[in-house]
C-alpha cells in the first residue's frame, strides 16, 4: 500500500510539469500607443491548459495584469491601448501558463 501512494505522490509532484509546459513564444508589436501581444502556446485541450496571465510593464512599472480562464487554440492574443507610450519605453511582456511555466520578452518602443 505504502508504494502505491508514494507512486501517486512521485507522478503527481514530479511529473505533472511534463505534460504541462511554458508558452512557446511571447511576441509583442508596438505601434503608437497600442501594443499587441501574440502567445506562443500548443496544447491539446485549451480549455484546461491555457495561458492564464498576461502582465505588461511599463519602463519598471506594472501597468496590466490580464487573467484568463481558457485560450483558443495554439495562441493567446491581446491588445493593449497605453496612452502614454513614448519612443525609448521599455515594454516588458511576462505569460503565465494555468499548469506550468512563464516565458518573459522585452520591446522597447520604435
Amino acid at each position: 500500500m505504502k508504494i502505491i501512494l508514494w507512486f501517486c505522490v512521485f507522478t503527481g509532484v514530479f511529473l505533472t510539469p511534463a505534460f504541462s509546459h511554458p508558452p512557446d513564444a511571447v511576441n509583442v508589436a508596438v505601434s503608437a500607443n497600442t501594443v499587441a501581444i501574440t502567445v506562443d502556446h500548443p496544447v491539446q485541450n485549451p480549455l484546461e491548459h491555457y495561458i492564464r496571465l498576461i502582465e505588461v510593464r511599463l519602463n519598471g512599472e506594472d501597468k496590466i495584469r490580464q487573467t484568463f480562464t481558457l485560450q483558443k487554440g495554439n495562441q493567446q492574443y491581446v491588445m493593449f491601448i497605453i496612452p502614454e507610450l513614448k519612443r525609448g519605453d521599455l515594454v516588458e511582456v511576462e505569460a503565465t501558463c494555468n499548469k506550468f511555466g512563464t516565458l518573459k520578452t522585452q520591446e522597447t518602443v520604435e
